[in-house]
């Protein structure tokens, strides 16, 4: 048993869940970053597993809860940087899959949920990306699409984004339009550019997204220097622009209170 006080620790981040305990990234000397779990006590809050031995760090990242269990990305001597899986105990912190035979690994990035599964973005060569989803065991984590893209984007290219009328909407980039909103059902075929708001390859850069009921909203900037607040409804495949009374330079949604959508705005 290893327990951390405020003073011995330093770096939390990357909070995610298993069972009834927090899943967490904690940066302890003489571990490293280490997945840890807790269930909110001192005395509950305990390494998972080092998984790079000694005081290098496993750069553990939560990628989801999938019913009990829980995926995350991790980095492990031999293997690099892949997918694993835990049920909140040692014996139960296993390597799930090696998308890379050997210690190279690969990049690894949370999506979203949809239908129970985790998504998640696998990069293993410089100009593609892969959409894979899994329900946490091994026949289970299986490939969803891959896209072709025009230059090495980083992590941010690709933005968790929101499960609605049972679909994942994201922000996805491929080469011949950039960033621009995405969806997905977990199939090849239902996964694809939801539209192309910004003609070109610049993208839109659609972000913030967050869900009610029967409508999406998300943020995106379909021209320079001027962000609008989308709206998708439910059964529709169209974004629509938010209508304001007044003209703004930016607006973006904040959430759903009351059934109503709200946004943040500047006028000009």
């Amino acid at each position: 048993r290893t327990e951390v006080t405020v003073e011995e620790s330093y770096g939390f981040s990357r909070f995610g869940r298993v069972g009834p305990l927090a899943l967490l990234s904690l940066d302890k000397p003489g571990f490293g970053s280490e997945p840890w779990t807790s269930d909110g006590t001192l005395a509950g809050t305990r390494l998972l597993r080092n998984i790079a031995a000694g005081s290098y760090a496993s750069d553990f990242e939560s990628l989801g809860a999938v019913g009990p269990l829980a995926l995350f990305a991790a980095h492990s001597p031999g293997h690099g940087r892949e997918l694993w899986v835990t049920d909140g105990t040692l014996s139960g912190t296993t390597l799930l899959r090696e998308f890379v035979p050997g210690p190279e690994g690969v990049e690894i990035h949370p999506l979203g949920t949809v239908a129970g599964e985790q998504l998640f973005t696998v990069r293993r060569q410089p100009l593609s990306i892969e959409i894979w989803r899994s329900d946490a065991t091994l026949e289970g984590t299986v490939i969803v699409r891959k896209i072709q893209t025009e230059q090495y984007e980083p992590y941010s290219a690709w933005r968790e984004g929101v499960e609605f009328d049972g679909l994942l909407f994201f922000l996805g980039t491929d080469a011949s339009a950039g960033d621009e909103p995405w969806q997905t059902d977990g199939t090849d075929g239902g996964t694809y550019r939801l539209a192309d708001l910004r003609p070109g390859s610049a993208g839109s850069n659609p972000g913030n997204f967050v869900a009610s009921g029967d409508l999406l909203a998300f943020s995106a900037a379909p021209a320079s220097q001027r962000v609008e607040t989308w709206l998708v409804d439910a059964g529709s495949s169209t974004p629509r622009r938010l209508a304001l009374p007044a003209a703004t330079n930016w607006d973006f949604p904040l959430g759903f209170a009351s059934g109503e959508h709200r946004s943040s705005d500047t006028p000009s």
